[in-house]
């Protein structure tokens, strides 16, 4: 998972940065509200955005009120680290977007604390994709005892009219299945939904090649049999 922290002075950024390395977090550091959103509109899905109100370029205010007028980002929390510290101050910055706000100097374990916070908040939807039940079932097994909301598809078919009517934030799919194949899923996906992260599974390692899958637009490759942590963790690595 992708944290961007947006600041006035390195030194702040680099006390955020510290604070969050003990974290499986991958944190992105820019100085200035330009930078900022120009991050935010590549193609890292950053999961939690903590913002300085003083910045070189850009009030933070008129940064809070950009991002929440975009739709793509409405739901990104977004943690406000600031000394300023008075009561009408933190409520205007709630009011405005905010989903949070911390005084400095950085305390580490509160900075840690309300990121995980922000993060338990945010929904993680998978969407699972394999033609066999057993794989199905496992899966969606071991997902939901991490939280996170699960669904399934039998087929490319059925996973393209799921993905039609509800947002996912990763994909997970089999190389091989009848008729249409994860080939012909991560191809939809390329054009049609790029940002998407795709995990591709098989039990035929000798048949596919991890260079073949991620040259086909997948952003991860595992062998069956799997490990239940195994699954988990690259799902992670992805949001």
């Amino acid at each position: 998972m992708s944290v961007l922290v947006i600041g006035q002075d390195s030194g702040t950024i680099e006390s955020i940065s510290a604070a969050l390395d003990t974290t499986r977090l991958r944190v992105v550091a820019v100085t200035g509200g330009r930078d900022g959103l120009t991050r935010l509109a590549s193609k890292v899905d950053y999961r939690v955005v903590v913002l300085d109100l003083k910045m070189p370029d850009m009030d933070g205010f008129h940064f809070l009120r950009l991002v929440r007028g975009n739709p793509r980002f409405r739901r990104t929390p977004l943690l406000v680290c600031s000394q300023v510290s008075d009561s009408s101050t933190v409520m205007k910055a709630l009011e405005t977007g905010a989903h949070d706000y911390l005084v400095k100097p950085v305390d580490a374990d509160t900075l840690r604390n309300k990121i995980a916070r922000l993060l338990s908040e945010v929904a993680v939807d998978v969407l699972v994709v394999d033609d066999d039940p057993i794989i199905r079932e496992l899966l969606q097994r071991i997902l939901s005892r991490e939280g996170f909301s699960v669904e399934a598809a039998d087929s490319v078919e059925r996973a393209l009219e799921t993905l039609d009517n509800r947002k996912f934030s990763v994909v997970i799919s089999d190389v091989e299945m009848p008729e249409r194949n994860g080939f012909d899923l991560l191809e939809h996906l390329r054009k049609n939904s790029p940002r998407l992260p795709v995990l591709m599974i098989t039990g035929k390692a000798e048949k596919y090649t991890k260079s073949q899958i991620l040259s086909a637009g997948a952003r991860g490759f595992i062998t069956k049999p799997f490990k239940n942590t195994e699954i988990v963790e690259k799902v992670i690595s992805l949001l």
